[in-house]
């Protein structure tokens, strides 16, 4: 698991209630970020993927 995103940084209504997968973002530098609670997983993996940084992106599977 990456660093988890804490709830200060998240800017999505949907972040702040319970439930959801959790998914993590895997920078070409290397770093890793765990965001949970994350409702639609396919469409956040599709957006996170449009950042250049972003090297991969998956659903964690202990979420599901």
């Amino acid at each position: 698991m990456g660093f988890k995103v804490g709830q200060k940084y998240r800017k999505n209504e949907l972040s702040f209630k319970p439930g959801g997968y959790i998914v993590e973002v895997q920078m070409k530098n290397g770093r890793r970020f765990s965001y949970d609670k994350i409702k639609y997983p396919r469409r956040y993996i599709e957006i996170a993927k449009r950042n250049p940084e972003v090297d991969r992106a998956w659903i964690n599977e202990s979420s599901l």
